[in-house]
Parts: structure tokens; sequence; C-alpha cells
């Protein structure tokens, strides 16, 4: 979770970094783990701003995740719970943006002992990153049919859990 956490908002800062007020994508995310297995989870993630990011897995099964301020909530249907989170990363983001505008391909950086490879194409925008979690596992999110600067509607943040999910407060 800190992990993905950590992802969210260097994703939001990197976009903001090149002026980019949204930013909506579909994406893929291979987990591989050290025996080879792998699992492949599809959705979409909507970024408004460094403090509303909606990050939505529909396959294989549905997850919801929103990050609104320090706030993090994970609705889990098929589990009827919700996780409910604080978080409060500091992360120097404009460093590793101006290095990674200006880097060579791919990138690598290293944000709260977290090492993150991030391909970047010919227009230095994000297409994948990949990292190795802290289970070993090799992971992989690629990014496909992005686009930026369109209106993201508010209600697109807004959730509700229903009043039969066990709650678990973090």
């Amino acid at each position: 979770m800190k992990v993905f956490i950590i992802l969210c908002l260097f994703l939001v800062n990197m976009y903001a970094s090149n002026k980019i007020d949204t930013f909506s994508s579909q994406f893929v995310q291979t987990i591989t783990n050290p025996q080879g297995q792998k699992v492949v989870y599809s959705g979409d993630i909507h970024i408004s701003s460094s403090t509303k990011v909606a990050w939505f897995y529909k396959k294989p099964m549905e997850k919801n995740i929103y990050i609104l301020g320090e706030e993090v909530t994970v609705i889990e249907p098929m589990l009827e719970q919700a996780i409910v989170s604080k978080h409060n990363m500091q992360v120097d983001i404009l460093k590793v943006l101006q290095e990674a505008k200006n880097a060579k391909k791919p990138f690598s950086t290293t944000i709260q002992k977290q090492k993150y490879d991030i391909d970047v194409d010919k227009n230095g925008v994000i297409i994948g990153i990949s990292y190795v979690d802290e289970f070993e596992n090799n992971v992989l999110i690629t990014f496909v049919n992005s686009s930026y600067n369109n209106k993201i509607y508010d209600d697109l943040f807004e959730f509700y859990i229903p009043f039969n999910y066990d709650i678990i407060y973090k």
C-alpha cells in the first residue's frame, strides 16, 4: 500500500512538472513473483491534482482506490470491505522530475528506499513504471490511451461505502 501511494504521488507530480493539469489513462499492471507466476490487473487511473487521485482496478477483480488529501480509501466489493488510512509522504519530486525529463531512457530513481525504473517515450511522457516490491515481486505498470489536461469532474472522486461493508481504519 505504501509503495502504491508513493507511486501515485510520483505520477501526480511528474505530470504537474510538465504543466499538465490532469491525467487519465488505462493501465495494465503485471506482478511476477520470484517463481515466475504472473498476475495481471487492468483498469484506469485519473489524477486531477496532487490531492485527488482515483485508481480503479477492473480486472481480475474490482478494487477502487481514492486518494483525497492525506486520506486513502480502498474499497474492495468482493471482500465487502473498505480500508481507510492516512499518508504523510514528503518527497522532493521536483528534483526527480527534472532529472527524469533530461535523463537518458530508461530513467531510474529511488524514493523512500524504493527504486523505480521509468520508461518514457520520445516526448518525455511516461509509458511504463517498473519496480521490485517488498515481497521481491517484479511489478510493471504500462499506461495506454493516456490523455492530458482533459476535464475530470469532481464526482469521479466521490465514493460511497455500503452500510454492510466492514470498515478498517489504519
